[in-house]
């Protein structure tokens, strides 16, 4: 609930801040017809009616509709071959995973030596190689850019674009961040249904009835409500990302994440004591 919800809020933040500039971007004298308060409405509104499919498989188009939405915004104002060649990376990346499941049944087990000990000594050495790319790539692109992005009103995609000043047209800058928006409503009901599922479970427990369709409307309903609430109370969310991350990785991985988990609540808050916090309680 903890991970579902803030992951959920996040997205209304960021959702509603992007819509807000689409608004900025579309307009003729350069003003936002709607307050961010209404634009975090709206997003909360649309994400709510997208988040109503019963299980996690029933998301696979969804997820599907995200991916290329995400692959739109990336790739805007790019070559084709550059696009191709990129996407051919991320192909080459993922060769093998499709032979996963034949490794692990073909290997060999038994009670003295399980294939449960193999497997772990692979997933363990897997998330040590993710590790090593991830740093490298966070170091050289905080040493190319440091803290040249702004964090300010005009969300991730309108800062992006003042960072690298491109002369994006007016056409190209909406379907950017159209596309972003999209991205944005497709993540909300994946991260929402481990939250729903729960609620679900709570429901039928405590009534010991079957969860009808209403029910199960109403409980996303109220979810939403609450993201939406969080999101306008705490806009300042997106600040405290690194600490509320490393809390969650703690949770989502006891044993494989404490030191780390430790390590970033250290660094969010020396962070926070360098840069300081502006909290915007209820007003975003």
């Amino acid at each position: 609930m903890y991970l579902s919800g803030g992951a959920c809020s996040i997205l209304v933040i960021t959702g509603g801040k992007t819509i807000k500039q689409l608004l900025h971007i579309m307009s003729e004298d350069d003003t936002v017809p709607l307050t961010t308060l209404q634009c975090f409405l709206i997003f909360s509104i649309l994400a709510i009616v997208m988040s109503q499919f019963p299980n996690m498989n029933s998301l696979f188009g969804l997820s599907l509709v995200g991916s290329v939405m995400a692959v739109a915004y990336s790739t805007a104002d790019t070559s084709f071959d550059n696009i191709f060649n990129a996407i051919g990376l991320i192909a080459v990346a993922f060769r093998g995973n499709n032979l996963i499941l034949e490794i692990q049944g073909t290997l060999p087990s038994d009670s003295k030596n399980p294939s449960s000990k193999t497997m772990w000594r692979a997933v363990m050495i897997s998330h040590v190689i993710i590790a090593v790319c991830m740093f490298l790539v966070t170091i050289v692109v905080y040493w190319a850019y440091g803290d040249k992005v702004y964090s300010g009103w005009g969300g991730p995609i309108g800062n992006y674009l003042k960072l690298f000043e491109q002369d994006y047209s007016k056409r190209s800058a909406c379907f950017i961040h159209l596309t972003f928006i999209f991205n944005c409503l497709c993540s909300y009901p994946i991260n929402s249904m481990p939250a729903c599922d729960n609620a679900e479970m709570v429901y039928i427990t405590k009534t010991q009835k079957p969860c009808s369709f209403f029910v199960r409307m109403m409980l996303r309903v109220l979810l939403g409500l609450v993201c939406f609430f969080v999101a306008v109370g705490f806009s300042f969310l997106p600040y405290l990302a690194v600490l509320i991350g490393a809390v969650g990785l703690l949770v989502t991985s006891t044993y494989l994440c404490a030191s780390p988990s430790v390590l970033h609540v250290v660094a969010s808050a020396l962070r926070l004591a360098d840069k300081g916090l502006h909290a915007n309680f209820f007003k975003p």
